[in-house]
């Protein structure tokens, strides 16, 4: 009996850590284009993961657009449930492809989380279809305090671009420089920009980011949009708390298991002195 419970005790501290560090919030965000003439987009926001996202925010950008949209949220998002949100009156006049995405912050127990899920077709506006003749490439390379977004920007066309090149990042993230460039890109030529992030303070983790080109041409606002996956990266006084945590409780556990073998031992003795 005691131990089969002595066992126990010491299988305590692996047990407590699995149900602990186990919960995870993956989220997939999908926009759907609904009608191209008076603008209507649709975002769906499904949790895939084995714990709640809670205090949900979740703001529409249009690149172009003139307007402000306001900020929708949502108490919890549980999984394997969605969340279904119609965007109507875009308020974009001319013609073309323009860039969109949606950032949603929310948080996963103590922690704040913030990502960026863009509309990777563009936002469709008019009847015309257009193509964008901008090709960008782009690599990542970490630094002490955050990223390094290095772009490579091709004009294929065969006529000069006014473009403008941006970089959308999620909640977490803060530029130290520009988030967007004014290039005139002339035919056949690449022009490389970097854009420089830094991870803020307060519990932020980050996921994805959006690249885009956009320029006019004609009657017709071309775009490309590409999104870009960014590692999780947690503060380390948020990683530092968790492992004190985790140790202090193990300790604990530890202390309690010695004090029962003791114990035990113990008994025993005054067992065995009992039959002498």
């Amino acid at each position: 009996m005691y131990q089969a419970n002595l066992k126990l005790l010491l299988l305590l501290p692996f047990v407590l850590a699995g149900t602990a560090f186990a919960g995870t919030v993956t989220l997939t965000g999908s926009c759907i284009q609904e009608n191209t003439t008076y603008g209507k987009i649709s975002f769906i926001l499904v949790n895939s993961g084995n714990q709640s996202a809670s205090s949900l925010s979740v703001v529409p950008y249009i690149i172009g657009s003139g307007k402000f949209y306001p900020v929708y949220t949502y108490n919890e998002l549980v999984p394997g449930t969605q969340i279904n949100l119609s965007i109507s009156n875009l308020d974009i006049n001319g013609s073309g492809i323009y860039p969109a995405y949606f950032n949603v912050s929310y948080r996963q127990g103590a922690a704040l989380y913030s990502d960026v899920f863009p509309c990777t077709s563009g936002i469709k506006i008019g009847n015309a279809t257009v193509s964008s003749e901008i090709m960008l490439t782009y690599g990542i390379s970490n630094t002490s305090s955050g990223y390094v977004i290095g772009v490579n920007a091709l004009n294929a066309g065969y006529g000069t671009a006014n473009a403008t090149i941006g970089l959308v990042a999620p909640g977490g993230l803060d530029f130290s420089g520009q988030s967007a460039y004014n290039i005139e890109m002339r035919p056949g030529h690449t022009y490389s920009i970097n854009f420089t992030l830094s991870n803020m303070a307060g519990g932020y983790s980050s996921y994805t980011a959006m690249l885009y080109a956009t320029y006019r041409s004609g009657n017709y606002t071309h775009s490309t949009i590409s999104d870009i996956a960014i590692r999780e990266s947690h503060p380390k006084s948020h990683v530092l708390g968790d492992l004190v945590i985790f140790i202090g409780i193990f300790a604990f556990l530890i202390v309690v298991a010695l004090l029962a073998r003791i114990a035990l031992i113990r008994s025993m003795r005054k067992m065995v002195k009992q039959f002498k």
